[in-house]
């Protein structure tokens, strides 16, 4: 499967600091994104294609995303844009919420 991801000027200009795995998750999510659905919609990553899209061979995987899935609920975003012609930045969180299986995979 190819993913294909769109960021807008404003997106690659905005400030962030994540790990790779983190940059990684973040990049599939956006892959997932159709820029046609206004709304909020929920998204799911299976760790399966976490490890198959970027060929990770970590014996603690499971481990690793769940410490994953809590630093990336601290990541803030602040992406700079012009209103008006007035200088702004938008500030937020990339992921509100994550759920997995906490005995198994």
């Amino acid at each position: 499967m190819k993913n294909i991801v769109k960021k807008s000027h404003e997106l690659v200009l905005a400030k962030y600091a994540f790990s790779l795995l983190e940059l990684r998750l973040f990049s599939l999510l956006l892959s997932k994104i159709d820029d046609r659905n206004p709304d909020f919609t929920p998204y799911r990553i299976a760790v399966k294609d976490l490890i198959e899209t970027y060929n990770l061979k970590s014996k603690n995987i499971y481990t690793e995303i769940k410490e994953l899935t809590s630093s990336m609920l601290k990541k803030i975003v602040v992406i700079p844009i012009i209103e008006q012609g007035v200088p702004k930045e938008i500030k937020g969180s990339v992921f509100t919420s994550f759920k997995y299986q906490v005995n198994g995979r």
